[in-house]
């Protein structure tokens, strides 16, 4: 039985009803969150209203411009723990999980533990992962999925301390936000996760893959495939750097380097000029992008 207050923080942004679906799987678990904060990133497409309307429960808080992932998320996160919450459950509107994956995840939490996160499926394939978790390379990217789009098997059923997880679901603590500090808003969108798994595993803590939670994910269901690749595309280049800057050292820049060279060689010669464009633009959009961290 969980004994620590649990609070969980939905980022909305044009959710549409996959964050009524999100909700719903939250309130008929076997584990209900005390309290449920959604923290909407100024949606023009009336899904504010509708929690709002459907869910009075629910904690809404509205922001008056889209300011990113992490910031929204630390905006909700602050509301929680200044209210005694002392777990958190971090998600995106897209996420809908299994009936007991939230009392799962939470049973596994323990005294040096920094992050969780449960197995992720992608919505409406059955044994499909989205991703399983993050391995830390310092190559063209910083860290590489492993599971991603494979089907599931063996080798992702069992429990394993891991360097980073898929950022669409995450449970920490509000001690470790105190300890770690906040999710870093310069990354907007993309990596903010990794950054963040990154200083947990330096201060020691544990992150934690644990496959018997289960969810599944619908990923940029707001957003054409096309536009949503583009995007993505852009932004883990840009983070990439930005990361670098924040973490890297000789090493790591030196395999950075070398690998992203290659990277941008091959679509040179390919004739892929879009997919050179846009990681040319966002490595040096990584590069001019302010760096306000104090760590």
């Amino acid at each position: 039985m969980l004994t620590r207050p649990l609070a969980a923080i939905i980022v909305n942004r044009n959710g549409g009803d996959m964050v009524i679906r999100c909700l719903e799987s939250l309130l008929q678990g076997s584990l209900v969150p005390r309290r449920i904060v959604l923290v909407d990133s100024h949606s023009t497409d009336g899904s504010d209203r509708a929690v709002e309307r459907l869910f009075p429960d629910v904690s809404l808080l509205r922001l008056e411009r889209n300011m990113g992932y992490a910031a929204a998320l630390n905006r909700g996160i602050d509301q929680a723990c200044s209210q005694g919450d002392e777990l958190l459950l971090l998600l995106n509107n897209d996420v809908i999980f299994a009936p007991d994956a939230v009392e799962v995840l939470a049973s596994h939490w323990h005294q040096r533990a920094g992050l969780l996160g449960p197995k992720v499926f992608r919505l409406g394939e059955k044994s499909r992962l989205d991703a399983a978790w993050g391995r830390m390379l310092f190559h063209h990217v910083v860290c590489r999925m492993v599971g991603e789009n494979q089907s599931d098997s063996a080798r992702f059923s069992r429990i394993r301390p891991v360097d980073a997880l898929l950022g669409c679901a995450l449970l920490t603590s509000c001690a470790v936000m105190r300890e770690v500090g906040p999710l870093d808003p310069d990354y907007f969108i993309y990596m903010e996760e990794i950054d963040f798994a990154y200083r947990i595993r330096q201060l020691g803590r544990e992150i934690l893959f644990v496959p018997d939670a289960q969810a599944w994910h619908a990923g940029g269901h707001a957003t054409s495939e096309s536009a949503r690749k583009a995007v993505k595309l852009f932004y883990v280049r840009r983070n990439t750097v930005l990361f670098l800057r924040k973490h890297g050292n000789f090493l790591h820049w030196s395999g950075f380097l070398l690998f992203s060279l290659a990277s941008l060689l091959f679509f040179l010669v390919t004739f892929r000029w879009n997919d050179l464009r846009l990681r040319i633009r966002g490595y040096i959009d990584g590069f001019r992008a302010p760096n306000t961290s104090r760590r």
